[in-house]
């Protein structure tokens, strides 16, 4: 029962759209995610009411209330937006505040990073992230969430064409490999 949600929730990470508005580009999730992770929140708390088996009524009302009340309004307000002079993530929770904004003048690398995460489900999938590394020294960190990889060859190109050094490769994380 789990699992569909789980497919679903896979099928809203990759329907990003992207819009231009003179010289600044965003990508953001489509709206219409919002409401398809809420309908499967609700579907598996009504299926979760209607089930007698504590555990199974436990298993499905848990997972589709997070679904509804934290995961599904993420979507609506999560953007990255990219132009000739900087970069702007908002990649947080809805509940939070804040954005990370990197100026490329401001920059001497970019650096591609591989992390090992810790944890069972983090564990499956390497971490990936840009360490910014500042001119007056200092870096910015930001993750390589589905809309950073969605709009990353239009951020490296504005780098690039502000002559910041681009370092690093992905690299897929192995038992053998340092954390």
């Amino acid at each position: 029962m789990v699992f569909p949600a789980l497919a679903i929730a896979l099928l809203i990470t990759g329907c990003v759209k992207q819009e231009a508005q003179g010289e600044q580009t965003t990508f953001l999730f489509e709206t219409w995610t919002c409401w398809v992770g809420v309908a499967t929140g609700l579907l598996m708390v009504l299926i979760g009411l209607a089930l007698e088996k504590k555990i199974l009524l436990k298993m499905l009302l848990v997972p589709g209330g997070l679904i509804i009340a934290l995961l599904s309004p993420n979507t609506l307000f999560q953007y990255v937006k990219v132009d000739s002079d900087q970069l702007e993530v908002f990649a947080r929770s809805w509940w939070t505040s804040g954005k990370q904004t990197v100026h490329f003048s401001q920059l001497n690398e970019i650096r591609r990073v591989t992390e090992k995460q810790d944890g069972f489900l983090e564990s499956l999938t390497p971490a990936r992230s840009y360490l910014c590394i500042l001119k007056v020294g200092g870096s910015e960190k930001i993750v390589r969430g589905r809309l950073v990889e969605k709009a990353e060859d239009l951020i490296l190109e504005k780098a690039i064409a502000k002559g910041v050094l681009i370092s690093g490769e992905w690299t897929d994380l192995d038992e053998s490999s340092p954390p």
